[in-house]
């Protein structure tokens, strides 16, 4: 995961698609999902499904 305001990656895993980004948000508490406002990426689907699961309230920018 890549932080854009500060230019920065915060956080890898090895593989690919929902699996690396249910493991990022499965390690996480609680409250840290909570604080999530918006998830960047691609337009693959499986990002779509892991922000409704994980931080509903995140808004979704596909730069």
């Amino acid at each position: 995961m890549f932080d854009r305001e500060k230019n920065r990656l915060v956080w890898a895993h090895e593989g690919c698609a929902s699996k690396v980004l249910e493991a990022f948000f499965e390690g996480l508490t609680a409250d840290a999902r909570a604080a999530v406002e918006v998830v960047s990426g691609d337009n693959a689907r499986a990002i779509d499904e892991c922000i409704a699961k994980y931080a509903p309230q995140a808004k979704r920018s596909r730069r």
